[in-house]
């Protein structure tokens, strides 16, 4: 399929949802609240101070309505001793302060790759249970939402990439790409969504779609 088509087909999907979830829970409403609380938070944060209040953002109802955890519930006990980790809490940080920059555009893609955050996920030991790696993407597509989609599932990503002719490698870059290119396809079709969320989601909806 014509990938104007696609991302218009997405689009239109997605006003759908919002229609029809304006009597019911309307996730976009509570999605972008707890993105735009969140984000508040992180300029209201200085470096010197401790990030205990990310975990309510990143599991519960408002996490759950930006981008969906599927059956990574299970992995919630091995997320608390991996955000706890010193390591962890200094790349968060570090990462925390590039959100806190003026612009948010490709030239930050290497800054969030040399933290390495998923690169630490990696290494991390755990006595049991599953790495929390979609708890980690989840937290990266929050921090992040400006230049990222919503999709939090790797194999999701990595399907919608595909069909729009994107051969970056790399959570972090193959989200930057997604996103420019449904964003150069939005300008191309005079399409400009409400809000950063919405244009975030659109990606979510080109899985519905195709």
């Amino acid at each position: 399929m014509d990938i104007n088509k696609l991302v218009l087909l997405a689009y239109e999907d997605l006003q759908k949802s919002i229609k029809s979830e304006e009597e019911k829970s309307n996730f976009n409403v509570v999605g972008l609240k707890h993105i735009q609380l969140f984000h508040k938070m992180i300029e209201q944060w200085s470096e010197n101070e401790p990030i205990d209040f990310i975990w309510d953002f990143i599991i519960g109802n408002g996490a759950d309505c930006v981008s969906g955890q599927g059956m990574a519930k299970v992995a919630q006990p091995n997320l608390r001793i991996f955000i706890n980790d010193p390591v962890t809490q200094e790349k968060l940080k570090k990462l925390f302060m590039i959100r806190k920059e003026v612009s948010l555009n490709h030239t930050v893609l290497n800054k969030i790759d040399e933290i390495g955050l998923h690169e630490h996920l990696e290494r991390f030991h755990f006595e049991s249970g599953a790495k929390p790696i979609l708890y980690v993407n989840r937290l990266m597509v929050l921090i992040f939402i400006d230049i990222m989609t919503t999709i939090s599932n790797t194999t999701d990503l990595k399907k919608i990439a595909k069909k729009l002719d994107i051969k970056a490698k790399g959570f972090t870059r193959i989200q930057y790409q997604v996103k420019d290119k449904i964003n150069d396809v939005l300008k191309e079709l005079d399409i400009d969504p409400r809000t950063v969320f919405e244009k975030a989601t659109i990606a979510w909806h080109i899985l519905r779609v195709i």
